[in-house]
Order: structure tokens, then C-alpha cells, then sequence
């Protein structure tokens, strides 16, 4: 997974919420529907409800095509944001390598210098996953063959299919037990629209749908070598998770880091 800065999660992370997964697919309407021992609520079946859902199902249910949060502008810059909900099934070909493009370009470095290293064949396999859903982002261009005026005489009219995606979100309702969570896979922006509030957008959004669809946190990973990464999704309200992997304590003070961290965020109800 990545910011906008690049970070990222590494084949112990993946590993782990693969296995939970599986787990969950495979287990029976009981098994994925109770109460932990602890008395945390599992109700993996609001996953089950959500994962089933078409693209147009889903949008109705969580996240209107006509709703506010799928248009940003920056307070700094004339420019406008159309963001997009898409599925592994919806989502075009070329679109798809547009996100792949921009994740190798922000974070395959950070893989590189990590354990796990960079795989793209299995990014490439997790991103087609059935159930991942990606948030695109294009700016608002005029189009010059859709132009109508406004009694002011002002261009009422824009488009957005033809530009390039400019940044990208991705996340996944999946179990991570004792919870179901909503774990935000990638989250990349070109340079060039960065720094200006579209990241904590793309966040904003993606906490609606995790309300929406009723886990009890978002999730996310990051590399610990992405000190940038990591500040700006504690300024967010991320904190460490409990089932992040902890720094490791050797003989004379001698402290080992780990590669990656597991952030996460209680989802209580809207913000105001």
C-alpha cells in the first residue's frame, strides 16, 4: 500500500490479510458472523453483503455517482477533480496499467529496499482481485465538442473521460480478526497535484464508504523508511494498530525496527 509519498506493505502484511481472507471465504455463515471472545462484534457478513454487491449496487448503497465527495477542487488552484469508483470488473485495461504505472513510479523503490522486494506479477494479481475497489482520479478539462454557455456566457460543460488518471486509491472490505475492516490498499498522486489536499480526500472518501458499509476501522500499511508517509497519516488520525509488528530490543540497547508499520482508524460515526 502506498500514500502519496510512497509507502508501502510488505509479504508479511499480505500474507497475513490473504490468509484471513481465505479463512473467511472459505468458513461457513456461522464462522463469519458473531461475537470474539473478547466480545468485539466479528459481523463478517457485512462484508459478505458488501464484496456481493455489483459496481451500480454498490454506488447506490455507499457512495452515490452524484454525491459532493466525487468532485474536489484545492483551495490553492483553479483546477477540478471527477473521481471515480471502479471494479477489477469495471475498471479498463489501460486504466488499470495507468494505476499500476503510477504505484511502480511512487513506491517499487521502497519494495526494492525492503525484504519482501518488489513483485510486480503478484501487485499486478492483488490489484485484479475480485473484490478490490479503486477510487480514480481525473482533472475536469473542457471539452470543446460538449461546450454549452451559461447566461453568463461561461462554459458550463466539462469532461473527463479523455485525461490521464492523475492519482488513485484502492481499498478492500475484508475481515483482520478480531475485526472487519476496510483495508486501504494503494493511495498514490502524481508530484504535480500533491501538497494540495487531494490525498486527504481520497481518505475522506474512503472513510465514508467504510461508514457506510459498517466495519469498525480502516486500515492501512506503511513503511517505516516513509517517515513523510506515516506523519501524514497520523495527522489524519491514524495511529499504530495493535497487531503492528513491533520494534525488536537486542543485547546493549541495540533496537531493530520493523520494515513496515499496520496503522488503523476507529470509525464511529460521520464527521461533522
Amino acid at each position: 500500500m502506498a500514500a502519496e509519498r510512497g509507502s508501502g506493505k510488505l509479504r508479511a502484511a499480505e500474507n497475513s490479510k490473504q490468509t484471513s481472507l481465505k479463512r473467511y471465504r472459505n468458513g461457513s455463515a456461522v464462522e463469519r458472523s458473531g461475537i470474539d471472545t473478547d466480545g468485539r462484534a466479528s459481523n463478517l457478513s457485512i462484508i459478505e453483503k458488501a464484496n456481493a454487491l455489483s459496481l451500480p449496487a454498490f454506488e447506490a448503497i455507499h457512495l452515490s455517482p452524484s454525491s459532493p465527495l466525487l468532485n474536489f477542487t484545492p483551495k490553492s488552484s483553479s483546477a477540478s477533480y471527477r473521481i471515480t469508483l471502479q471494479s477489477p470488473s469495471s475498471i479498463s485495461s489501460s486504466d488499470l496499467d495507468a494505476c499500476f504505472s503510477l504505484l511502480e513510479q511512487t513506491s517499487a523503490a521502497a519494495y526494492r529496499n525492503a525484504s519482501a522486494g518488489w513483485r510486480p506479477t503478484a501487485k499486478k494479481r492483488e490489484m485484479r482481485d475480485k473484490d478490490m475497489r479503486f477510487l480514480t482520479v481525473r482533472e475536469l478539462i473542457p471539452d470543446d465538442s460538449m461546450k454549452q454557455s451559461n447566461s453568463n456566457g461561461e462554459d458550463s460543460t466539462t469532461s473527463h473521460a479523455t485525461s490521464p488518471i492523475v492519482a488513485f486509491l484502492s481499498f478492500l472490505p475484508t475481515p483482520e480478526p478480531p475485526y472487519v475492516v476496510l483495508y486501504i490498499y494503494e493511495l498514490h498522486l502524481i508530484p504535480s497535484v500533491r501538497r494540495g489536499g487531494l490525498g486527504t480526500h481520497l481518505m475522506k472518501v474512503a472513510e465514508h464508504v467504510a461508514r457506510s458499509v459498517g466495519v469498525a476501522k480502516t486500515m492501512l500499511t506503511v513503511f517505516t523508511s516513509n517517515v513523510e508517509g506515516e506523519a501524514f497519516y497520523r495527522r489524519l488520525g491514524y495511529s499504530e494498530d495493535e497487531i503492528s509488528p513491533p520494534e525488536k530490543r537486542l543485547r546493549k540497547g541495540v533496537i531493530i525496527m520493523p520494515e513496515y508499520r499496520i496503522l488503523s482508524k476507529l470509525m464511529n460515526r460521520e464527521p461533522a
